[in-house]
This record gives structure tokens, C-alpha cells and sequence, in this order.
């Protein structure tokens, strides 16, 4: 294991895999082939909003380390080195459980009427969006977003300026927003085996005002346009923690029930906004729900001293991210198998010890891929 970890990051890394599966959990719960008879309650649709901290934490944790790197040591930073690495961490990976993923998806296929062209009707989806299984968005997402940190190289004396480093977040939190309430936001979507053309789209309502909104190019495009736009606002933030005299702050800021509370109001906001009970910002609840247990992390590696197994963990959330849905769509096909009474209790819980069975396989599965050092540069990447 790598020196110098931040284990209360790591912490962090480990919860935020465990919402994931939550989350898909839920969603198992929630869209059942099997169980229609179940349906999601309010208590299980608000754990699932709660749980969406964790891919604004993974884009905060990315570039907050990643911006530290170049602008400690800009001549050091090599470019070229940056984007093999990117690449070596980030495509093959998505490549590989791609195939994974479809391989399982064929075999699945072949046993059905419509056979296994549904799985090819929209490549765009399936080649550069995580189509194989939805999750994987995440890699191409974050590879997006990779891509814009070379540019701070040219521009370093610049982001020396507070002010510049405040304008560039404020423009591109503004933009994010207005992407959000003009409707032409990123819509992952749902039901992606039936729809795929619904999913993984950005800016449909200017597409269709121009009447594109059926072009795979055009759609390819304007999805990667607003992965650089929410990508920007996070890394306009970390460029701007990392100020001097943002850090000289910092330093002197090591209460971290500050960050804490920081991630409980901007989880409050998103809940509020999720049920249409006020309108909250969502370019601040993620930037809330993303740097709030960031620098909680940060704080609680400097003052607490934290069982050197969060540190595994977080070193495992990469592979448990990467497995666990092929874990949990096995463990859904035994839920019809289990005691009627069992099917009786609340989509809740039903939801959470799903999702705990499915996170301890995976990490099972992330610990037996690291112990073998093909598996491991290949598969997770370490």
C-alpha cells in the first residue's frame, strides 16, 4: 500500500462505493422483473438521493490530488506521463468491464426472443457512455475531465490571482446551472436495456430545437460538452483550494464538523430539491455533498487516528466500484427464491442488506483480482 494515504479519504472512498451499491440496490428493489409486486416507498427513493454524494465525492477526491500535483510542482508535471497514466487507469479499464459486462449480457441474450440485437441498437451508448453496464459512465466521465488538467499548465501564473481563480468557478458554476434548469442538463436515465437512446444524453431540448436530436455525432458531442462543463466547476474549485491563502486557511480550519455540517445542508438541499419541496441549487449540492466530505477526510487524517483497514477499503473502492454490479444482478435473481415473508419487509431494508451482501462480495472478488498482478494492472488498475 502506497505511503502517506489519507486514511480519512479513504474512509470516505469505502462509503461512497457502499452508496453506489445502495444505490443500484435500490434500484433492484425499486425495478424488479421478478417482484412487481414491490415498490419503492418514500424512505427507499429519499436512502437513494442521500446515496448520490458519491460521484460528486470520486470527481472532488480525483482533482483536488490531481490539481495538487501540478500546481506543488508544475516543472515536475509531465504531461505526456499524466495522460498515459489517465489512459493506462482509466480506458483500459473501461474496456475491459465493458467487455465483462456485454460478454455476461450476450450469454443473457442469447436465451431470449428478441436475441441479441437490442444489445447493438445504439452504439454510441454502448462504445463511449458505459452501455455494457451503466455504471462504467463514471470512467469516460472522469477521463473527460483528466483531459482538461494539462491546459492549467499554461495558465499557472494566472491561477496565482484569487480573483481569477473565483471568476473561473463562479463562470463555471453559473454555466453548469443553467444547463440544470433549462432541461438540457445529463440525463444518465432509466430502463437503459429497454431505452438506451434515453440515456447517457445531454442538451436534448437545443437538439431538437435544431432537429439533431437523433444524430449520434451530434449526441456524442453535446454529452462530452457537459462532462467538460460540470468537470471544469469541480476542478475551478480545487484549483482554488489549493491558493495560498485559501490553504493558510485550511490549516488553521481543522474543526471537522465544519465540513461535516457542509455535507449534511447540501445533502438536506438535494432532498428538498428531490422531492419538490424548495428548489436548491445543483451545482451546489454537488459541490456541497463532493468537498464536504473531502476536507472532512483531510481533517480527520491529521487529528484522528483510523484503523488501517479503511485504508484497504479505500483501496478497494475502485475494484468494488467496478464489480459489484455484476454481483448485484446475480444476487437479484435469488431475491424471488427467498421466504415470501422476507419479500414482505420494507424496500428499505430489503434495498440495504442487498447492498451489503453485494459490497462484501465485491470487495471479496476487488481483494482476489489485486493478489494476482495481471488482474490487477489490467483490471483495477493498481
Amino acid at each position: 500500500m502506497a505511503k502517506n494515504r489519507f486514511v480519512g479519504v479513504d474512509l470516505g472512498r469505502a462509503i461512497a462505493a457502499f452508496a453506489v451499491v445502495v444505490i443500484h440496490a435500490g434500484g433492484e428493489v425499486q425495478y424488479p422483473d421478478a417482484l412487481s409486486s414491490l415498490a419503492a416507498d418514500s424512505l427507499l427513493l429519499g436512502t437513494m438521493q442521500a446515496c448520490r454524494f458519491a460521484v460528486p465525492f470520486f470527481l472532488a477526491t480525483s482533482f483536488y490530488f490531481v490539481v495538487g500535483k501540478l500546481l506543488k510542482a508544475p516543472k515536475q508535471f509531465d504531461i505526456i506521463a499524466f495522460l498515459k497514466s489517465r489512459v493506462t487507469r482509466l480506458l483500459v479499464p473501461y474496456v475491459l468491464w465493458s467487455l465483462i459486462y456485454l460478454a455476461v449480457r450476450l450469454l443473457k441474450a442469447v436465451r431470449t426472443p428478441e436475441g441479441i440485437a437490442p444489445l447493438f441498437q445504439d452504439p454510441v451508448f454502448l462504445i463511449f457512455f458505459g452501455g455494457a453496464a451503466i455504471h462504467l459512465y463514471f470512467l469516460p466521465l472522469l477521463l473527460t475531465g483528466s483531459l482538461l488538467i494539462p491546459a492549467l499548465k499554461g495558465i499557472i501564473p494566472a491561477l496565482k490571482k484569487k480573483w481569477i481563480c473565483i471568476l473561473l468557478l463562479v463562470m463555471s458554476l453559473a454555466l453548469y446551472e443553467a444547463t440544470i434548469v433549462t432541461g438540457n442538463n445529463f440525463e444518465l436515465g432509466v430502463n437503459c436495456l429497454e431505452q438506451p437512446q434515453q440515456c447517457a444524453i445531454a442538451f436534448q431540448p437545443l437538439l431538437q430545437s435544431v432537429g439533431l436530436q437523433n444524430n449520434p455525432w451530434m449526441r456524442f458531442l453535446s454529452t462530452e460538452l457537459h462532462w467538460i462543463i460540470r468537470c471544469t466547476m469541480f476542478i475551478a474549485v480545487s484549483v482554488l483550494l489549493y491558493h495560498p491563502a485559501i490553504q493558510q486557511w485550511l490549516a488553521r480550519m481543522q474543526q471537522g464538523w465544519v465540513w461535516a455540517a457542509l455535507f449534511f445542508v447540501a445533502t438536506l438541499g438535494g432532498l428538498l430539491e428531490y422531492f419538490k419541496v424548495c428548489y436548491f441549487p445543483l451545482s451546489l449540492y454537488e459541490l456541497g455533498v463532493g468537498y464536504g466530505p473531502l476536507l472532512w477526510g483531510l481533517v480527520l487524517s491529521k487529528t484522528r487516528s483510523l484503523h488501517p483497514l479503511w485504508s484497504h477499503l479505500g483501496n478497494l473502492s475502485f475494484g468494488i466500484y467496478l464489480a459489484h454490479y455484476l454481483v448485484l444482478v446475480f444476487y437479484s435473481t435469488l431475491l424471488p427464491k427467498l421466504p415470501p415473508i422476507i419479500l414482505t419487509w420494507p424496500p428499505t431494508v430489503l434495498a440495504i442488506l442487498l447492498a451489503t451482501l453485494t459490497f462484501v462480495t465485491s470487495g471479496a472478488i476487488a481483494v482476489g483480482l489485486a493478489q494476482q498482478p495481471l488482474f490487477r494492472r489490467w483490471l483495477l488498475s493498481s
